[in-house]
């Protein structure tokens, strides 16, 4: 039986969309728990996210965690 083709890229080298990477260091930034956030962006594995992360320059990553810190005050001063 041959197997069928989806469209979409499997295994090793599958791509993904810059956008949804970003959106993906955006929540792991805020709440570093990468089980959640796989599941909130429907990926087969957690791993994605944790690699995607470590992956990251130093300087990437203050810049999300600052990002993140900057909207969770404007939140708190929004319900205050």
């Amino acid at each position: 039986m041959a197997n069928k083709k989806t469209g979409e890229p499997k295994g090793r080298g599958a791509q993904h969309d810059p956008t949804t990477d970003a959106m993906i260091l955006m929540e792991y930034a805020r709440n570093p728990r990468p089980r959640e956030i796989a599941r909130q962006f429907g990926l087969k594995h957690h791993s994605y996210v944790t690699r995607l992360w470590e992956k990251l320059p130093e300087e990437r990553k203050q810049e999300y965690l600052s990002q993140a810190q900057d909207i969770h005050e404007q939140v708190a001063e929004r319900i205050s």
